[in-house]
């Protein structure tokens, strides 16, 4: 059987468990589509909380929707994944994960694990260089109290908060490289460019205690003299 766009159903008689038909099913697409839909998998199986489409988005580096409906790529991996009932995505069975981690492994995570955690890293610090600004909610009170906030539609901070909450996480994961720790690299230059950004966010987000556990372990993980003089500034 074949489902409208031409492509196999998946099916409940045969012999291969669900997952693999689902494999099957996207291996079937075009050379860029079916990598696409490989990226969300190895997104969502790696990412510690459900993620909202717009954080999808961010980390799966999925093409903007001038260019196509990111959804399609969502739809095409519809029996992995779950629509949640706050709008985020989320396996559909604890199984999945299982398969990806175990028998897909090879296909799902190419250079393994510590690589996938590391463009995790790299895309939520990418993302949130260029989303982050001062006054991101335009409050123009900075004194105002976070119960008096009033979130803007669209909420800019809606495709950023995976990334606020969790790229130190995989940087730790994935056993940061060198060139992450230099001086001008990606996480000096950050630092030096976005971390009163990165704060304000956070406050926003009424998160701050997660950003002071995160960075006192990047504290941990730093040996270079210029960031150790950044924490110490910080102390």
């Amino acid at each position: 059987m074949a489902q409208g766009n031409g492509l196999p159903a998946i099916s409940t008689s045969n012999p291969m468990s669900i997952w693999e038909q689902q494999m099957v099913k996207i291996r079937s697409l075009g050379a860029n589509d079916s990598e696409i839909c490989k990226r969300i998998l190895s997104v969502v199986a790696l990412a510690r909380q459900p993620l909202n489409l717009n954080e999808l988005a961010v980390l799966a580096d999925l093409p903007s929707i001038s260019e196509t409906d990111p959804s399609k790529f969502i739809d095409e991996c519809s029996y992995c994944l779950a629509l949640q009932n706050d709008g985020t995505f989320w396996f559909a069975q604890q199984e999945v994960k299982e398969y990806l981690l175990d028998e897909a492994f090879s296909e799902i995570f190419p250079k393994g694990l510590k690589a996938q955690h590391h463009v995790l890293f790299s895309r939520s610090l990418q993302a949130m260089a260029v989303g982050l600004e001062r006054d991101i909610y335009n409050l123009r009170e900075p004194g105002c109290l976070i119960d008096d906030v009033k979130i803007p539609i669209p909420d800019p901070l809606k495709p950023l908060r995976y990334a606020c909450l969790h790229w130190v996480e995989h940087l730790i994961l994935s056993e940061c490289e060198e060139q992450d720790l230099k001086q001008d690299g990606a996480i000096d230059m950050f630092l030096q460019r976005d971390y009163l950004h990165w704060i304000e966010a956070l406050s926003l987000l009424r998160k701050m205690s997660d950003g002071v556990f995160w960075m006192l372990n990047l504290e941990k993980l730093v040996t270079v003299s210029h960031l150790r003089e950044f924490f110490a500034e910080l102390s």
